[in-house]
């Protein structure tokens, strides 16, 4: 019985330690602060121009604690024409790129400076004519999808 009791032991043991070393292979690296993910639709449901870039320019800020994050903006669906998207941070241009209704830019990585610290970053509009757009932006609307870049 007491052979029995030790085989017990010694597999109870072995399923902890198997477990334990399971359980810390799928965690993944701890964090001191809590990694921001945030969507925000944005619009302009009338940018009163009759040019192409709608001088208004919706924007989110935010307070970030890691040096770099992912921007994507992803325009809407019931977009009609392509437009370009300025990505804007803090004021400044970061870059652009061209999407099509429901399309994605891919992302961009940006680095903010300084943080921690609050950035505002928005997107100013630009139509492409053709599809609906007779050679001025009339309205527009989509996700900005950002991400804090964990180092």
């Amino acid at each position: 019985m007491a052979f029995r009791t030790r085989k017990t032991m010694a597999s109870t043991a072995l399923v902890a330690t198997v477990t334990g070393c399971a359980a810390l292979t799928l965690a993944g690296p701890a964090s001191a602060e809590p990694q921001l993910v945030k969507d925000n639709y944005l619009e302009v449901p009338d940018c009163h121009t009759t040019t192409e870039v709608c001088a208004e320019i919706p924007s989110v800020s935010y307070w970030f604690n890691y040096p770099n994050v992912i921007v994507t903006f992803t325009a809407n669906q019931n977009h009609c024409a392509d437009m370009i998207d300025h990505i804007m941070v803090d004021g400044y241009e970061w870059g652009f790129r061209v999407v099509g209704p429901g399309q994605s830019d891919g992302g961009q990585l940006i680095p903010l400076s300084p943080v921690p610290g609050r950035h505002t970053i928005g997107v100013k509009a630009e139509g492409i004519k053709g599809g609906c757009n007779p050679g001025s932006i009339s309205l527009w609307g989509g996700n900005l999808h950002i991400v804090d870049v964990v180092p």
